[in-house]
């Protein structure tokens, strides 16, 4: 399936690039701020929409298979390394940080690193009794059965301008299917079964303190349990998911970037 791409060019001189895989309901349009911090710096970014996100094509809120995704992220890739002369850091939001350690996990792909934002390992929002039941008994007869999300904007971000363009963004997906949900559940669990396949390249963890959609813990114990050389993990205390849409998010942008510079290529 071919899949809406982007291309934002770094200030001279340009040192590195950034390869931006955003997160459930998003679209790379939602990452503005993140990508001039990142142009400003002297990165490139590249990226794209999703399969059924933003101005990809595809069901919103749907997939028939996680691998599409990580599918997507390997076109993009593909696309990158015939473009640039710069290994990519590779970075993931939320469901985005899942597909990230999916792909590089299965297709073990060269990178000057990975960042992950709050990736989303295992969840903390509670999905109704009632829904789990549907999820199950419509997975097979009725898979592209979309219910609404349980994720409200103000468990999101703290950022009263970030919710407000949120609730009145278009392109944003407020909804994910039976099947969608059924194959997060699945490769949650296979991420954990399959940290050995990571391959070893260095790996950033920024996670949400205050964290209201994912478990805050599963991140931590993912990277404490995976054998790589060089791996490191924050916790931002206070913050919400978004951790580049809170109050502190230049704070965070800067830890980033600083990690970034330290292993430039």
């Amino acid at each position: 399936m071919k899949t809406f791409t982007f291309f934002s060019p770094g200030s001279e001189p340009v040192w590195g690039s950034v390869l931006l895989v955003h997160g459930s309901g998003e679209h790379v349009g939602a990452y503005k701020w993140a990508v001039d911090q990142w142009n400003q710096a002297g990165l490139d970014v590249w990226g794209g929409d999703l399969p059924g996100h933003g101005q990809s094509p595809g069901k919103r809120g749907h997939i028939h298979q996680f691998d599409d995704y990580i599918d997507a992220v390997d076109t993009w890739y593909e696309a990158f390394r015939r473009k640039s002369h710069h290994l990519p850091f590779i970075f993931g939001h939320s469901l985005g940080g899942l597909v990230v350690s999916r792909f590089m996990e299965v297709k073990k792909r060269e990178a000057s690193g990975v960042i992950l934002s709050s990736p989303c390992f295992a969840l903390k929002v509670r999905v109704p009794a009632w829904k789990e039941w549907i999820a199950k008994s419509l997975n097979v007869f009725y898979p592209s059965l979309v219910l609404p999300s349980e994720v409200t904007t103000e468990a999101v971000t703290r950022n009263i301008e970030t919710r407000r363009i949120i609730e009145n963004d278009p392109l944003r997906v407020k909804g994910v299917s039976v099947r969608w949900y059924r194959e997060l559940q699945v490769h949650m669990q296979r991420n954990w079964e399959e940290k050995v396949l990571f391959p070893d390249v260095p790996i950033a963890i920024h996670q949400a303190g205050q964290d209201l959609i994912i478990d805050s813990s599963a991140p931590k114990k993912w990277i404490d349990n995976v054998q790589l050389t060089d791996k490191e993990f924050t916790l931002w205390p206070g913050l919400y998911h978004e951790l580049l849409s809170e109050p502190e998010r230049q704070e965070v942008m800067d830890a980033m970037v600083k990690w970034m510079k330290e292993r430039r290529p």
